[in-house]
């Protein structure tokens, strides 16, 4: 709307000025032809008029013209306001069918998993004591038997619960090999069958701990036997040390000695940070 306010506004500056120009011009004929009628100088105005009426019908009807031309897009608002209201119902309804897939349709209401339920925990409780909780399973769950039943779960947040009842993403970009060891902020989630009090899912404190299944053994072996060939510093991913090895035959033995005592102890780990799998 702006915009058409904008091009109505040019347009009525335009037809001023050009009626402007037509009035100098006519001043200019009557200074130039003294001896002109009196008639011929009100024809020249009636007719200066006549163009000004003109230039604003033309004006008025390049208007309208532009109005029904951008009518279609100005009709259009309600119905983006209504798309968004149907793709907000429609992941709605996602996220309950999913919900529903998720916690095993059509099963026991006590054998539901604790994400799939709603329960009235009493957050007065002492740490650490097994209570017994009522729960329900929550809305748009079908499920076999009584909806409401009695549940027993421990006291605690489930921030609080122990490294084998929550899982947490891992991170690869951090360096496992270093001192002390490198920690990261990580998201982690309770298992299903777990109740806690507070949200189920949060953020924690981790030490970094990955690998991508490099293996100790491995990696030692190939240093005792092939280490003059640099076969240990290829597996591990330092080429460019692989190939100093290579070419100086294991630095005439003592290169590959290092190797083999810095492997063994855990010193010299993988190119990328990672840990070792050790079995």
């Amino acid at each position: 709307m702006r915009s058409d306010n904008i091009v109505i506004s040019f347009i009525f500056l335009l037809v001023l000025c050009i009626g402007g120009i037509g009035e100098r011009n006519s001043r200019k004929h009557s200074i130039f032809a003294p001896s002109s009628s009196h008639a011929l100088r009100h024809s020249a105005k009636r007719h200066m008029l006549a163009q000004d009426v003109d230039n604003v019908e033309n004006a008025s009807a390049f208007v309208i013209d532009y109005a029904k031309l951008h009518s279609d897009s100005l009709i259009q608002y309600p119905s983006n306001v209504k798309t968004e209201s149907n793709h907000t119902t429609a992941s709605s309804m996602s996220t309950e069918n999913s919900l529903s897939d998720h916690c095993q349709v059509d099963s026991p209401c006590d054998s539901l998993s604790g994400s799939c339920l709603r329960c009235a925990y009493n957050y007065s409780c002492i740490y650490g004591e097994d209570v017994s909780v009522t729960c329900e399973p929550k809305d748009g769950i079908r499920c076999q038997g009584d909806r409401v039943f009695t549940r027993v779960y421990n006291c605690r947040y489930c921030y609080q619960t122990p490294a084998y009842e929550h899982i947490c993403q891992r991170n690869t970009s951090c360096h496992v090999v270093s001192a002390p060891r490198q920690r990261f902020i990580a998201k982690c989630s309770v298992k299903p069958h777990v109740l806690c009090l507070g949200k189920r899912t949060f953020a924690k404190h981790v030490p970094c701990n990955w690998t991508k299944g490099y293996n100790w053994g491995t990696a030692l072996l190939l240093s005792i036997v092939f280490g003059g060939f640099g076969v240990d510093r290829f597996y591990l991913g330092m080429w460019q040390e692989g190939i100093g090895k290579l070419f100086s035959f294991g630095g005439l033995g003592v290169w590959t000695l290092v190797d083999v005592i810095l492997i063994a102890t855990g010193y010299l780990g993988p190119a990328d940070h990672s840990l070792y799998i050790r079995t």
